[in-house]
């Protein structure tokens, strides 16, 4: 901050304050009072202003760095609360919550209104859905055992579980009586 006072040529008295009227606030120091004392020789003109230092928020998100594309539950996280929310990219933000709008990388943006405004970003990359196949159907005679195999995913959870020695695992082996209609759940890395 500059002060101007006219008539120039005077002094300062204030922490913080140089000759030249720049001011240097300090933390904590509310309010302050700077002093301008001007004399032409014959009569002395004191003025006073107050300041007042405000602090500019730190911000602080804490949200993930990616998600899948189907998952519209994210509920945004940023300190201090209170800010708005917007969007570099197709998805969108609602009541806090971020909805994807498809797979691309997106950047966050959070703003914090006041007399010091701040803003902090985030990059998240949304995630497509796995590509999950279970293989083609199949058939084999009763008493004999088949394995099924699913592609696509890095874990797999299987159901129902009846008639298989395990619920999970690419590959399954089933043993059933009757037909049965298997269905495979795959996750990949990005979960």
């Amino acid at each position: 901050i500059t002060f101007n006072p006219s008539p120039s040529g005077g002094t300062w008295s204030c922490p913080g304050i140089d000759s030249s009227g720049n001011y240097t606030p300090a933390l904590g120091s509310n309010p302050t009072t700077a002093t301008y004392v001007y004399s032409d020789g014959v009569c002395i003109v004191t003025q006073t202003a107050s300041i007042d230092v405000f602090s500019t928020p730190t911000i602080a998100l804490n949200n993930p760095s990616g998600i899948c594309v189907n998952n519209s539950t994210t509920t945004l996280n940023a300190s201090p609360i209170g800010g708005t929310w917007t969007v570099n990219g197709n998805a969108t933000v609602v009541n806090g919550v971020l909805v994807p709008n498809g797979p691309e990388t997106i950047t966050l943006f959070y703003s914090i209104a006041g007399q010091c405004p701040a803003s902090a970003n985030q990059t998240i990359q949304i995630y497509p859905l796995p590509s999950i196949n279970a293989g083609p159907d199949v058939a084999h005679c009763q008493g004999q055992s088949i394995s099924i195999t699913a592609t696509g995913g890095s874990t797999y959870v299987w159901s129902p579980s009846v008639g298989l020695n395990t619920d999970s695992g690419s590959t399954v082996v089933a043993s059933v009586i009757g037909p049965t209609a298997y269905t495979v759940t795959g996750t990949d890395n990005n979960g």
